[in-house]
């Protein structure tokens, strides 16, 4: 037999088989280049709480916010006495306080008052009583007094009182208070006579979160 005419299937055999595999690595090199791609999102939604106290004076006006100084709502005390004052004299005025719908409950202190205008004699030598009664008189403010229901007692305009007192949430119960603004007796000082002054409070409410 020629030498040329021997075949090898074995060798062709272990041609076609490293041919075969090289194409497998080349075909498996190939897809793991082409992978699947997702995505998730997640979404958080955030808002603050409604914050707002309103005071009443003057049920013919309603609630107001009054958050602005030169927009306090206006104390109804006793006419004609609150412009005619005198030595011993005492006038009322009632006031109440609420939070607004939708907010949270506050805890409110009320600040020293302030000259708005007029006489700073006469401003220094007035005293008020603030007392948490919804019976705006001599009566009430000294029920409450007994019941230690006072928030300031006797003290001058511009002095502020320690105590504080809670607003229920969401326009919740009111607090009504009254303000005793009083000449007291011992000041006798006839420059003060034909003066007139007018004297702004501040409440700071604070919310109370549970």
């Amino acid at each position: 037999m020629s030498r040329h005419s021997i075949t090898s299937p074995t060798r062709s055999t272990k041609i076609r088989a490293l041919l075969s595999g090289g194409l497998v690595l080349g075909l498996g090199a190939g897809l793991t280049m082409a992978t699947w791609t997702d995505r998730a999102f997640v979404e958080g939604a955030f808002a603050t709480s409604g914050f707002n106290i309103l005071a009443l004076t003057d049920p013919a006006e309603g609630w107001v916010e009054a958050d602005v100084d030169t927009e306090a709502a206006t104390l109804g005390f006793d006419l004609p006495l609150a412009g005619e004052l005198q030595p011993g004299s005492v006038v009322y005025a009632p006031v109440s306080l609420r939070t607004d719908d939708g907010s949270e409950a506050a805890e409110v202190r009320l600040g020293a008052a302030t000259l708005a205008e007029g006489d700073p004699a006469l401003f220094d030598a007035l005293t008020y009583t603030l007392a948490r009664t919804s019976q705006c008189d001599a009566d009430g403010v000294a029920a409450a007094s007994v019941a230690r229901e006072a928030i300031a007692e006797g003290l001058h305009l511009d002095v502020a009182p320690t105590p504080s007192f809670t607003l229920a949430a969401d326009a919740g119960d009111e607090v009504d208070l009254c303000y005793a603004v009083r000449l007291p007796n011992h000041i006798n000082d006839l420059s003060l006579a034909g003066t007139s002054a007018s004297a702004r409070w501040e409440f700071t409410a604070e919310a109370v979160t549970s």
